[in-house]
């Protein structure tokens, strides 16, 4: 498991046969991001939307990509 630093991501990515990524469906302004990956090399193994709320401002969206070799 890998747990940040975007030079660690962009090392391990190639290694990876799940991603566990939260998306939040807003903009930001920010100097670190996890680094692009060619979505048509993974599938969505599971997905879990939510809407925002009290606690949370935006959208967001917890998704398990799995490798396909």
């Amino acid at each position: 498991m890998l747990i940040g630093g975007a030079a660690l991501y962009r090392e391990g990515l190639p290694l990876a046969s799940c991603l566990y990524v939260t998306l939040i469906h807003d903009r930001f302004t920010g100097d670190t991001w996890f680094p692009d990956f060619d979505e048509a090399r993974w599938r969505v193994a599971w997905r879990r939307d939510f809407d925002a709320d009290e606690r949370n401002p935006s959208r967001y969206s917890f998704v398990k990509y799995a490798r396909e070799f």
